[in-house]
């Protein structure tokens, strides 16, 4: 199988697939790692996640393309099912499981205009809401975890692990002293 020649400097093998989407027709353009970075784009498989936003920014000067179904294209339309944001409007409901994340920030703004907040926030009985309080604070703590061990901050990482441990050692009490 024959490599392809980068788009863009038409000189180096192309290891990089851009999806460009423009009124529902999609072009697929090739491009080379030094292309990307000469872009200010270093792709590193460990942190894809964290250049994902750069490589977005960076796409557009090599012809618009890109890489993510959720990800804006020029006609604000949803690559998955063609829903447009006037559509939704129109019809009070998205078209596919892409849409909420295509369109995130304009359903955010929305429901935060017709609810007042983005996020449910509705009454809860007390022996349920110290359940939630404290799922949210060990995904919390887990959260911070991972961003330690990714920042190779193992002191902090040590004490939040120990934390965690502290939550579910006194949740486990707790349910004991409970289950009477």
């Amino acid at each position: 199988m024959a490599s392809e020649i980068c788009e863009t400097c038409g000189e180096a093998p192309a290891t990089i697939q851009c999806i460009e989407v423009v009124a529902g027709a999609k072009k697929i353009r090739m491009v080379c790692e030094s292309c990307l970075a000469e872009k200010g784009v270093v792709i590193d498989p460990g942190l894809i996640k964290k250049t994902a936003s750069h490589l977005f920014e960076a796409i557009p000067s090599l012809g618009s393309a890109h890489l993510d179904p959720t990800s804006r294209n020029e006609t604000g339309t949803c690559v998955e099912c063609g829903l447009t944001w006037l559509g939704f409007k129109q019809n009070s409901r998205l078209g596919c499981a892409q849409c909420y994340e295509f369109f995130a920030s304009e359903v955010s703004s929305v429901l935060d205009r017709l609810h007042g907040a983005t996020q449910h926030e509705g009454r809860v009985p007390e022996r349920a809401r110290a359940q939630n309080d404290r799922r949210r604070k060990l995904s919390e703590i887990r959260a911070e975890l991972d961003d330690a061990i990714r920042s190779e901050d193992y002191e902090r990482a040590a004490r939040l692990r120990d934390s965690l441990q502290t939550l579910d050692t006194n949740q486990d009490e707790d349910a004991s002293h409970g289950a009477r």
